[in-house]
């Protein structure tokens, strides 16, 4: 039946008809093609495209990550003193009072008192705080104090009271407050 209204409706047609006809079927065929087809394959592309991008960019910023192993791995080796190892208030403390204990006896400072000040637990550090009555001279104590700050633990002088012994003498009396700092 198909046959039959195609031929007669094909054979009324005029050439120029015919030709019309067969451009406008090619055209509803590209069409439906790049409906189908096309368009679906293109905006796929398209997402892959726009996905390697991303991956592109996240394999950058890994690598640069990874490019900052070794400087990471220094830092942690050297700021790894400052980072508390689990130990209890008290050990922390005992071990503080025999650090001083032993940098005063490196440069034979005569400590007269030492006093725990207690702990100051801050938000993301502790402060171990201890106080000194020492007596020495002034190259000795000076030369303490440089060792304090400079100790690989994070040590700080607070504050300090320098006074002499008696009078005209070499032998100085000073007080001090250190602390450690602690990070959990």
């Amino acid at each position: 039946m198909f046959r039959i209204i195609q031929t007669t409706f094909l054979s009324k047609l005029s050439k120029k008809e015919k030709a019309l006809l067969s451009i406008a079927a090619l055209v509803v065929f590209v069409l439906l093609l790049d409906r189908v087809i096309f368009r679906p394959i293109l905006n796929k592309l398209k997402d892959l495209d726009t996905e390697i991008q991303n991956q592109k960019n996240t394999i950058k910023e890994n690598l640069h990550i990874t490019g900052q192993k070794d400087k990471t791995d220094k830092d942690i080796e050297r700021y790894s003193s400052y980072i508390g190892k689990g130990q209890s208030s008290e050990k922390e403390m005992a071990s503080l009072l025999q650090e001083i204990e032993n940098l005063a006896a490196k440069f034979s400072i005569s400590l007269i008192d030492i006093k725990p000040g207690g702990l100051e637990d801050e938000e993301i550090i502790k402060k171990y705080r201890v106080d000194l009555n020492c007596e020495a001279r002034m190259e000795q104590i000076i030369n303490f104090i440089y060792e304090v700050e400079t100790f690989s633990a994070l040590l700080v002088v607070e504050k300090f009271d320098i006074r002499p012994k008696t009078k005209n003498s070499d032998i100085l009396k000073f007080t001090m407050s250190i602390y450690k700092v602690i990070i959990p």
